[in-house]
This record gives structure tokens, sequence and C-alpha cells, in this order.
């Protein structure tokens, strides 16, 4: 059982180990995240906080549209990860 947290969600690896999961996906972690989690018995990915927020951008505009469609809805064309202009 895998639970997925939206940028750094870090501190919510016991949440996800009481909520019966064995893995944690979320970004931004700590070295120390990783230790804790190994004694925890939880596998940890930091699969990067962009990648792990921008993924409901579209599902969240399409939906923000239909409830108000007097709103012009629009996802951002020139956010995207950090690192890649460095």
């Amino acid at each position: 059982r895998v639970a997925v947290g939206g940028g750094a969600c870090g501190s919510m690896m016991e949440d996800a180990i009481a909520q019966g999961c064995d893995t944690f996906v979320t970004a931004d972690l700590r070295y120390n995240n990783f230790l804790d989690a190994k004694a925890l018995g939880l596998s940890l990915m930091d699969a990067g906080h962009f990648p792990t927020e921008n993924v409901v951008c579209a599902p969240l505009a399409r939906r923000l549209a239909k409830a108000f469609p007097e709103v012009e809805v629009r996802v951002s064309q020139v956010h995207r990860e950090v690192y890649l202009d460095v």
C-alpha cells in the first residue's frame, strides 16, 4: 500500500504507516527522514516537489472551470521544475 504526499510531506511518514502503508512517496526529504523510515520499516521515495504537486493542476483547472464557467481558468505554461533553470 502506497501513500503519496504532494510537496514536502516528510513529517507525515507516521500518518502513512498508521494508514497501513509500506511505501511513502513525497518530496523535499531530509537525510534523517530516510533513517527514520528505515527504522519504521517504511520504503521512502523523494520524487521531487514540483512533480508531486504539478500532477493535480490540470484536473483542478478543469474542475474550477466547470464550477465557475464565467471565469477563465488556465494552468501556467511557464512554471516548471526549478532545477531546470539552474
